[in-house]
């Protein structure tokens, strides 16, 4: 059976480095797999050491974004662009791909492009739809519908990621959506790398990530040493390597060693969100520390496994970040066994296993 992989995004996050692991499982079962990347971008160099064709669109695609910022109502050009970008996928990319590729399935790694499953149906491929990001409502509700009604009519199978996402699609059948969290694979941790970080953040300058409440936990922590990874603009490097305590990773593919070497990751999310860096902190011992809202709620049992606060309340993130600063070692290690029989009840890699057969069943 062959199945096409539609990845819509660019950069390296949570959402190719999921698909990933899951395109070399699903090879590994014996499924022949094909990948299309709607943009040209660093997520691509996650699937070098897979085995399989893969395929960049040569035309942008501006899809609906899932924030609930993504466009104000007088910002007619990015209406305009979407519209566009909606009739060129639908009228070309999509078919071109699946007429290409010949797939039994067309598995989309998100709900925010919908419609590659309208057409995937007109061809009269299965379709799996992976939601693995929070939908927002959007301006009276209508982005939300267009995506929700299109996912229910023209798929086949939708996964998601947390219960939170999934209550944010509407109209779905129950009989064909199911949550399976998003898993790590059990790592090999090195025995040689210490502790010498205290807190690892890594959203870029991104202000759904919560950079904002980011820089400011940075100034008013002088003591506490920060690990910063992602997309950063030389106005914010020069600015803040003038300060001793911060150290600047850049986009690096993989995180994990600098993960292990922190106490704690900070995720300040200001928008509802379900994220991997906090599955991996679990998995390479380190504590995480996240808003309350949407998924991190199904990731974090607070005061348990981890810690949560207050989006945007920068006051509760300071008190929560001195709080963990100055936690003793029993307290601490604690935390970290909570966090690994966390992470192997709810997170291992049991579940790509569980994805895999519901795939198996469309």
């Amino acid at each position: 059976m062959k199945i096409l992989m539609v990845h819509h995004g660019k950069g390296i996050g949570g959402a190719p480095k999921s698909m990933s692991y899951l395109a070399n499982g699903l090879i590994e079962r014996g499924y022949i797999v094909e990948i299309v990347f709607l943009q040209s971008s660093d997520a691509i160099n996650l699937f070098d050491a897979i085995e399989c064709k893969k395929y960049v669109s040569k035309i942008p695609i501006y899809y609906f974004y899932h924030m609930s910022k993504w466009v104000r109502f007088w910002q007619v050009h990015k209406l305009t662009l979407q519209f566009i970008s909606v009739i060129i996928q639908t009228l070309f990319v999509a078919p071109y791909y699946i007429m290409k590729s010949k797939p039994d399935i067309v598995y989309i790694n998100t709900s925010v492009i919908p419609e590659w499953a309208v057409i995937s149906r007109v061809f009269g491929k299965k379709v799996v739809v992976h939601i693995r990001e929070t939908l927002s409502i959007g301006y009276f509700g209508i982005r939300n519908f267009l995506i929700s009604s299109t996912i229910s009519c023209f798929s086949d199978l939708v996964i998601s990621i947390s219960k939170h996402n999934e209550s944010r699609v509407r109209r779905i059948d129950n009989g064909k959506s199911f949550v399976v969290y998003n898993y790590e694979q059990l790592p090999i941790v090195d025995s040689s790398l210490k502790k010498i970080y205290d807190f690892i953040y890594v959203g870029g300058e991104s202000a759904i990530k919560g950079w904002e409440v980011m820089e400011r936990l940075i100034r008013s922590n002088p003591y506490a040493t920060f690990v910063l990874a992602g997309a950063y603009s030389d106005k914010i490097k020069q600015k803040l390597l003038l300060l001793s305590n911060v150290h600047f990773l850049g986009l690096i593919p993989d995180v994990s060693k600098y993960i292990q070497q922190s106490r704690f990751l900070l995720s300040p999310f200001s928008e509802p969100h379900f994220s991997r860096p906090i599955i991996e902190a679990y998995a390479y011992g380190t504590v995480p520390i996240a808003t309350f809202g949407g998924g991190s709620e199904e990731q974090i049992v607070n005061g348990v496994t981890g810690f949560l606060f207050e989006k945007c309340d920068f006051e509760a993130a300071d008190s929560a970040v001195k709080f963990c600063f100055d936690l003793n070692n029993s307290d601490y290690f604690c935390l970290l066994d909570n966090g690994q029989n966390f992470f192997k009840e709810r997170f291992s890699s049991s579940n790509e296993i569980k994805i895999i057969d519901l795939i198996a069943e469309v």
